[in-house]
C-alpha cells in the first residue's frame, strides 16, 4: 500500500514551516465538513477525467470551490485545511486533468484560506512534488512565481514555490523555476533565502544549482518578463516584430499572475497597451483599483459577453486581488449594477465570505446582494463564514441560521467540525441548534477541544452526559482529546465523571491510555474521578497508564477505594443503612460531638469534609462516627494510631417511599459537593 492509498498525513518539517505532502480525507460523517471531499480525491487518484467533468457540471458546482479536506491540528487557532480541486490535482499528479481545470478557469493563483499550509498556491505543490511537466503548465498558466506562503499559517511564512523546491532537493523543480525567473534572493520572513535552505538540508547539487544561477542569471523571456512584472526585461524585450497574439498573451499575464510590484505592473500594463495589446476583453483581470481605471480609460467594457462570467463577478471572486472592493468600485462608477443580477450578486457576495473579506461582504450587500439564498447543495452563505463579525453581518442581512443543506447538514456542525470556534459560538447564540443534532456537536466539540463551543452548547440546553453509539460522553471525549479547559468545563457543570462507556471504561482508562498530562489526571482524580472501575476485560486504569507517573497516581488511589470491607464494617454499614429504612437509628446515637482527629488522606474528604452533621454512633458493639445531611452520608470510626477512616459511604436509592439508602461498595466514592450530591 502506497502512502497516497493510505490517505493519511505526512510532513516535514523544516526551516520554512511543516508543509504537506498528502491530504487527509475524513470519511466519518462527524469529521467530513465536505462529503464530496473523499470522492473527489479518489477521482483524481484514478486520473478520471470524465468523472471529474461530470462533478463539474452538476448544478451549483464551481470550479473554483475549495473544500475542508483534513488536518485537525493540536493548537486550536488553526483551522482544518481547505484546498480547491486544481490543488487535489496537483498533489495526485494527474497532469491531463490539471490542465482541463486551468483551461476552464480555474484560478491558478488561488490560496489554500486556512490550516497550517495556508497561503499555498498549486504552484507551491508542484515545487514540493517535483513535476517540472506540472510546473511548465502552471507557470504558463499565469502562476505568480514568487508567491510567498502565509505568514499567518504557523509563525514563519514568506516561503515561495523555489524554497519548497529547495528545501527537499528536488533540482528538476529549482530548474524550472530558476529558468521562468524565480527570485532567489527572496527569503522568508526569518531571512532564509532558497540556497540557506537547499545547503542547511545537505542537498549540495541544489545549492549549486541555485548558486550557479546568483552567479549568472538566465536572460528572461519576453512572457516570463511580463508576468513576474520585471518593467526593465520586458521594455528591453518590447521589439517592434513582436505579435499581436504575444502581446494580448503578455497583458493577460500580468493581470493574472499577482498583485505584487503593483507599480512595475501598472507600467508594462501601459507599455503593451501603447503597443497594441486589446484592453477590451480584460477588465475582468483587473488587479487593482489604478488598472482598473486605466484599463476602462483604453475602452476595457465593463459589461458581461456573451457566455462568459460578468466583469464584476470575476473581480470579485479573483484571488489575486488584494483590493476587490477597490476594483468593484470602479466598475459601479463605470455603469456596473451589482443589484441588477441577483444570482451573480450572490456568487459574488459567496466569494467575499470564502475569502474571509468583510469589507467585500459588507459593500456587495450595501450593493444589493442578497444573503438569503442556497447553493444548489441547500447550503447558506454562514456554512463558508470564517469569523463572527462575518456571522453577525450576513444574519443581520438576511441569512438563514437553522437551514439544512441537502445532506442534512447545518452551518453550525459545520463551523464545529472546522474549527471555527467564534463562529460557532456566534451561530449558537443567534439560534442555530434547533433541527441540529446537539449530542453529536458536542462530542465534536469536546474531541476538538473547542471549550467555548462546549460551554455555549450546554448553556443552551444541550444535555451534558448525552452518549454516542458507543457510549461515550462529552466528558470522554474531552479527556480523550487531553484538553483542560474542556475537561473543566464539563466537570464544572456537573457532568458524571464516572461515567462508563460501552467496554465499561471510564475517563480514567481513557486518560491513562491516551498519557494526558500530570496536571489533568490530578484533577479528575481531586474531583472524584473512581480509579477502582474495571472495565469488561477486568483492567483498571492504571493498567493501561503510558507513564510509570500516571502509573503511580492510580495506584495509589485505586489501591485506596478498593479494599474490601471486614466483615464488622460490612455488617455495621449494613445496619446503618436497615435502621435509617425503619427509622430506628436514632436509638444507637451516642451523646457529644465527635473529637477532631487527623484524616487518611486517602478517603474521600474532600467530599465528605462538607458534610454538615456528624455524631458517635453504637453498632455492633463498636463505635463509629456516622456522618449525616438528609440522611446518613458516611461511616467512620478512629483506627488505633488515632486516625480517622471512612469506613463506607451511602447513597439514597431513587423512586422509594420512604429514604433507603444503599452502602456504596469497593471503589465508590460520592460525587461532587453535598449540595449537588446525585441519587444513585
Amino acid at each position: 500500500m502506497n502512502r497516497r492509498q493510505l490517505l493519511r498525513t505526512c510532513r516535514v518539517t523544516n526551516s520554512i514551516g511543516t508543509m504537506l505532502i498528502v491530504t487527509v480525507l475524513f470519511a466519518a460523517r462527524a469529521f467530513a465538513v465536505d462529503a464530496r471531499a473523499q470522492d473527489l480525491w479518489v477521482l483524481m487518484q484514478a486520473g478520471d477525467l470524465q468523472k471529474v467533468q461530470t462533478y463539474l457540471a452538476t448544478p451549483g458546482i464551481d470550479i473554483n470551490d475549495r473544500y475542508v479536506v483534513g488536518g485537525v491540528y493540536d493548537d486550536p487557532n488553526l483551522l482544518m485545511d481547505d484546498k480547491s480541486l486544481l490543488d487535489l490535482a496537483v498533489e495526485a499528479k494527474q497532469l491531463a486533468i490539471v490542465t482541463y481545470l486551468l483551461d476552464h478557469d480555474a484560478h491558478v493563483n488561488a490560496i489554500q484560506q486556512q490550516g497550517l499550509d495556508q497561503g499555498l498556491t498549486a504552484l507551491h505543490r508542484a515545487a514540493f512534488f517535483d513535476s517540472a511537466e506540472m510546473l511548465e503548465l502552471i507557470i504558463a498558466h499565469g502562476a505568480n512565481i514568487n508567491a510567498k506562503h502565509g505568514t499567518r499559517a504557523n509563525g514563519i511564512g514568506g516561503a515561495t514555490p523555489l524554497m519548497y523546491a529547495a528545501t527537499n532537493g528536488n533540482l528538476s523543480a529549482i530548474s524550472t523555476l530558476l529558468k521562468h525567473g524565480a527570485d532567489a534572493s527572496v527569503g522568508t520572513v526569518n531571512g532564509e533565502v532558497a540556497l540557506e535552505s537547499a545547503t542547511k538540508y545537505k542537498h549540495p547539487e541544489a545549492a549549486e544549482l541555485i548558486k550557479a544561477y546568483l552567479d549568472n542569471p538566465p536572460a528572461l523571456g519576453f512572457l516570463d518578463a511580463a508576468r513576474n512584472g520585471d518593467v526593465q526585461a520586458v521594455r528591453g524585450l518590447l521589439s517592434p516584430d513582436i505579435d499581436q497574439t504575444t502581446l494580448d498573451r503578455a497583458l493577460f499575464l500580468v493581470l493574472i499572475a499577482g498583485s505584487d510590484r503593483l507599480d512595475e505592473r501598472q507600467q508594462i500594463l501601459q507599455l503593451l497597451v501603447d503597443r497594441g495589446a486589446h484592453a477590451a476583453s480584460v477588465i475582468k483581470f483587473a488587479n487593482s483599483s489604478a488598472a482598473a481605471q486605466w484599463l476602462i480609460s483604453k475602452g476595457a467594457s465593463v459589461k458581461s459577453q456573451a457566455g462568459q462570467e460578468s466583469p464584476a463577478l470575476a473581480v470579485a471572486c479573483n484571488p489575486v486581488v488584494q483590493d476587490r472592493e477597490g476594483v468593484l468600485e470602479v466598475l459601479v462608477k463605470a455603469g456596473v449594477r451589482i443589484s441588477a443580477d441577483p444570482v451573480g450578486a450572490r456568487a459574488m457576495l459567496r466569494c467575499a465570505v470564502r475569502a474571509h473579506d468583510l469589507a467585500l461582504a459588507n459593500y456587495l450587500i450595501v450593493q444589493g446582494a442578497k444573503a438569503d439564498g442556497r447553493d444548489a447543495g441547500g447550503r447558506t452563505l454562514l456554512f463558508d463564514a470564517p469569523d463572527a463579525a462575518m456571522v453577525d453581518l450576513l444574519v443581520k442581512s438576511g441569512a438563514l441560521v437553522k437551514t439544512q443543506d441537502s445532506t442534512g447538514g447545518t452551518a453550525i456542525a459545520n463551523a464545529i467540525v472546522g474549527r471555527r470556534t467564534p463562529v460557532a459560538v456566534e451561530l449558537i447564540s443567534k439560534g442555530a441548534l434547533q433541527g441540529a443534532s446537539q449530542p453529536l456537536l458536542l462530542h465534536t466539540a469536546a474531541r476538538t477541544g473547542q471549550a467555548s463551543v462546549i460551554i455555549s452548547l450546554l448553556d443552551h440546553g444541550t444535555p451534558i452526559d448525552a452518549r454516542d453509539g458507543d457510549g461515550r460522553t462529552g466528558l470522554y471525549w474531552a479527556v480523550y482529546a487531553r484538553d483542560y479547559s474542556s475537561t473543566m468545563a464539563f466537570v464544572t457543570r456537573g457532568a458524571d465523571i464516572n461515567a462508563i462507556d460501552n467496554t465499561g471504561s471510564s475517563v480514567l482508562h481513557v486518560a491513562a491510555s491516551r498519557g494526558v498530562p500530570s496536571y489533568l489526571l490530578s484533577y479528575l482524580l481531586d474531583q472524584h474521578a473512581n480509579a477502582a472501575l474495571r472495565d469488561k476485560q477486568g483492567r483498571l486504569a492504571q493498567d493501561l497508564a503510558t507513564t510509570d507517573e500516571l502509573r503511580g497516581k492510580l495506584a495509589i488511589q485505586a489501591a485506596s477505594w478498593d479494599q474490601p470491607l471486614s466483615a464488622e464494617d460490612a455488617a455495621a454499614c449494613a445496619e446503618v443503612a436497615s435502621r435509617t429504612a425503619d427509622g430506628s437509628l436514632g436509638h444507637y446515637v451516642l451523646f457529644g460531638e465527635p473529637t477532631p482527629a487527623p484524616r487518611d488522606a486517602n478517603d474521600n474528604w474532600a467530599f465528605l469534609s462538607g458534610v454538615p452533621t456528624r455524631f458517635h454512633v453504637l453498632v455492633g458493639g463498636r463505635a463509629y462516627i456516622l456522618g449525616s445531611g438528609d440522611g446518613p452520608v458516611y461511616l467512620s470510626r478512629r483506627r488505633e494510631d488515632g486516625v480517622e477512616q471512612v469506613v463506607c459511604e451511602f447513597a439514597r436509592l431513587p423512586d422509594t417511599d420512604v429514604a433507603t439508602y444503599r452502602v456504596l461498595g469497593p471503589g465508590e466514592r460520592l460525587p461532587g459537593d453535598l449540595a449537588s450530591r446525585k441519587v444513585r
